[in-house]
């Protein structure tokens, strides 16, 4: 059967449509993957925008980042996954899910869809988890952007790693604090705070500050007031997610990382990360970190559904049902 797939236009700043007979799997480490469900994410809309970000990027390029769906074809050195297996997947960069069946190359990049779980729940996780990257144990983190799927994700990892005792301070809109709660927060601002060191540092143990700084949403690019919650003799680390917005200015002494989804497959044990994932969801120690909303059908629900980001979300992870 044909396939569909979108490519976007750097010059246009919209996609167009386009079909190619069935293709056969590029490894034996590959999969092909039916999408049931495709996850937005910021990352998708900028590259689709502001193309002029992303300068390494190479097009044609299929974008996607997220997607959930049904295993069709495994290579002969796939071991965990069979066709008719439900899934959850991390897209390629330049091959990614906006289309009607995605590769996956190495099967690190997919994980077992819990059962009971639905399809646009699966469909926010991936890179969620990629993410959150990996670094010495900080005592007490400030995670800005707490309430978005990286935010929420990360709250819940750093408690699961660093155990009951370490402070986890989050930004949100008072709309989500509870809920950050929840999943393990230990205190919570008003995203205002972000443009003031001092009252960030007012909720820390001591007022002393923090000793790392998780930055969900890139924050600190156009709010470099955030380093001031960085505690004077702490570890004094600062990490964000690749967002196209990368003209980071910090202080002298602060170590800074930019993480991107796939870089945690690199790291010690990082491999098992997504069936990991999937076994927490299945075993209810981790949460689908924050609410799913179905922003449009088909490929043609896309470019609406990158839209509706590049004007603002809070609190929901938008997906596309196929």
């Amino acid at each position: 059967m044909p396939t569909q797939f979108l490519l976007p236009s750097p010059t246009t700043q919209t996609f167009t449509h386009h079909t190619i007979p069935p293709q056969p799997l590029s490894s034996p480490h590959a999969l092909k993957i039916r999408t049931h469900t495709i996850g937005l994410n910021p990352l998708d809309a900028k590259r689709l925008y502001h193309p002029s970000l992303f300068p390494h990027s190479s097009y044609p390029a299929v974008l996607g980042v997220d997607g959930a769906g049904v295993v069709e074809a495994a290579g002969e050195e796939v071991k965990r996954f069979r066709p008719g297996d439900e899934v959850f997947a991390l897209g390629r960069m330049e091959e990614g899910t906006f289309q009607e069946v995605f590769e996956v190359q190495g099967e690190e990049g997919v994980g077992t869809k819990p059962r009971g779980m639905g399809w646009g729940e699966a469909a926010s996780l991936p890179i969620t988890d990629g993410n959150t990257g990996n670094s010495p144990l900080p005592k007490s983190v400030l995670v800005i952007g707490g309430s978005s799927a990286i935010g929420a994700s990360a709250i819940q990892l750093l408690r699961l790693a660093l155990g009951p005792t370490v402070t986890i301070i989050a930004t949100a809109s008072a709309t989500h604090h509870a809920h950050l709660r929840s999943l393990g927060a230990t205190a919570c601002l008003e995203r205002a705070a972000q443009a003031d060191g001092k009252a960030l540092r007012a909720v820390t143990p001591g007022e002393f500050g923090v000793d790392a700084i998780l930055d969900a949403v890139g924050a600190a690019v156009e709010q470099p007031e955030i380093f001031g919650a960085l505690k004077e003799g702490g570890l004094k680390m600062y990490a964000a997610p690749v967002t196209g917005r990368e003209e980071l200015k910090a202080p002298e002494g602060v170590r800074t990382k930019r993480v991107f989804g796939r870089a945690v497959f690199g790291m010690e044990g990082g491999k098992g990360a997504m069936q990991w994932l999937a076994q927490m969801l299945e075993d209810g120690i981790f949460k689908v970190p924050c609410a799913v909303e179905v922003a449009g059908k088909g490929l043609e629900g896309i470019e609406k559904g990158l839209r509706m980001l590049m004007e603002g979300v809070s609190g929901k992870k938008l997906v596309v049902s196929m």
